[in-house]
């Protein structure tokens, strides 16, 4: 009668040692997805968790998309940040969120005594075009605002209306030095913010 019993008591070790070693195997991935990156590689995490078992997410300094920066890691509703700590249950994707890039446009009086600088509220993504405001009020010591000079490689392209412009029809010209005058110029933005600074004349 004791041969039976002992059996049994084995064969249940067994049966309890194999589901043990089967919940210990069990591991889950995390991928990771560049979401339209242009260029550069999602990073690869190698590792398999168990779960409950914290993973820390990783960076995104590897890829990156043409006028966008990048914001973090997107899982269901909620967005990760690299550094992060995740527990999973399952396999999970994350997945790149991209910030469009934004732009300013910055009038600087360069030393006015008198009028008030333009200011531009306005955010800027890369291709869109604004008109250069006006600022005949601007004086310094005496002498008139002239024109703004800009960093030629700030802008993407630049147009302004033929000097002896009469009003509405009238020709686009390129200007190629740097040098707009005020309210005649309309500028498409590049990938940097641009700064106008005021020139001044006897």
């Amino acid at each position: 009668m004791r041969k039976p019993v002992i059996l049994s008591i084995t064969l249940a070790v067994l049966i309890v040692s194999c589901q043990n070693e089967s919940m210990e195997a069990i591991k889950y991935r995390i991928t990771y997805d560049g979401n339209g990156n242009t260029s550069g590689e999602a990073p690869v995490d190698p590792d398999g968790y168990s779960e409950g078992e914290p993973a820390t997410v990783m960076s995104g300094a590897g890829i990156e998309r043409d006028g966008y920066s990048f914001g973090g890691w997107k899982i269901g509703d909620g967005i990760l940040k690299p550094g992060d700590r995740l527990t999973v249950s399952e396999d999970v994707e994350l997945q790149a969120v991209w910030l469009e890039k934004k732009y300013r446009v910055i009038y600087n009086g360069n030393g006015n005594t008198e009028g008030t600088v333009p200011v531009d509220d306005n955010l800027y993504a890369t291709g869109d075009t604004f008109k250069v405001q006006m600022s005949g009020t601007l004086r310094r010591n005496g002498w008139n605002i002239k024109t703004w000079t800009v960093n030629v490689n700030d802008v993407a392209s630049a147009s302004a209306y033929a000097p002896d412009y009469t009003g509405d029809g009238i020709s686009v010209i390129p200007i190629y030095n740097g040098v707009y005058h005020a309210g005649h110029a309309w500028i498409t933005v590049g990938e940097n913010d641009i700064e106008f600074v005021a020139i001044y004349y006897p």
